[in-house]
């Protein structure tokens, strides 16, 4: 397994992102930011430490409804102020790379090795 999808938008107390006429966007951007309680932003791919690594395919699928009333307004009625439902989706794709610290401690640890088995076989040669 490569890695856990963490989706933010099915989390408990998620905010409710809106688009339509003003005062709102035609649009919705949204920073990611893990930080915050709820995280802010679609989710997060947390990789498998022991993932290989080659490229990982995947798709993104968002699930909208459409209002004919602003969700925020106070007298706001999600059963007479319904229009329709839909979904987008988007092809994603993780890079499993590793860090440059991997490769000086991977690197460090074969030396180690190279030298331990160096060191046994030159005592093993003195003793005879």
């Amino acid at each position: 397994m490569y890695g856990n999808y963490v989706d933010y938008l099915a989390l408990p107390f998620a905010p409710m992102y809106v688009a339509g006429p003003s005062p709102e966007s035609a649009s919705v951007t949204q920073a990611w930011n893990p930080a915050p309680s709820p995280p802010l932003g679609l989710g997060e791919f947390d990789i498998n430490p022991t993932a290989a690594f080659v490229p990982v395919p995947g798709s993104i699928g968002v699930d909208y409804t459409v209002y004919s009333q602003d969700p925020n307004n106070g007298s706001f009625d999600p059963d007479t102020a319904f229009v329709s439902t839909g979904q987008v989706f988007a092809s994603v794709q993780v890079d499993i790379i590793p860090e440059p610290g991997s490769f000086s401690t991977v690197g460090g640890a074969i030396l180690a090795l190279a030298g331990f088995a160096f060191l046994s076989t030159r005592r093993a040669r003195a003793r005879l």
